[in-house]
């Protein structure tokens, strides 16, 4: 009983599906799932992440994004950036159109007292309030 409890573990970990007889085995088809869905990646970000930002401090933000859009043929990617209680600082909205792309985001912020910087970059298609399409970065806040 053991041993077929760690089967079928081990089936369901490399993704293998059986039919009733377990006499054939074929790949989940769990890659082609995404293969068509939109999505947005940060590739570059100045300043980096590693020293913290100092409080009063003006930064100007640049990331870089590499784009997919295949659900709709026009969309938006949006620059969010928000302090530690999640207040906004800025927002920069870039529309884009269907297909693969890259853009440059910027915006420029004096730093407030808060603890952290947090930079969106969500990706949303007309009519939709909402989306799960989104990268992000966050930044220490010194004194």
């Amino acid at each position: 009983m053991k041993k077929l409890a760690i089967l079928i573990l081990l089936m369901g970990l490399t993704g293998c599906v059986h039919n009733q007889n377990m006499s054939c085995c074929k790949p989940c088809d769990c890659e082609n799932r995404t293969e068509n869905a939109d999505s947005v990646k940060i590739v570059e970000v100045h300043p980096t992440v590693v020293e913290p930002l100092m409080v009063g401090d003006t930064v100007s933000f640049k990331f870089k994004v590499e784009y997919q859009l295949t659900t709709s043929d026009t969309g938006s990617i949006v620059m969010v950036v928000q302090g530690s209680g999640n207040e906004s600082l800025g927002n920069e909205v870039y529309p884009i159109t269907k297909g693969q792309g890259e853009e440059l985001l910027e915006a420029s912020i004096t730093i407030p007292d808060t603890r952290s910087i947090t930079i969106f970059t969500p990706m949303s298609t007309p009519g939709n309030s909402s989306t799960t399409t989104v990268d992000s970065r966050t930044y220490r806040v010194g004194q």
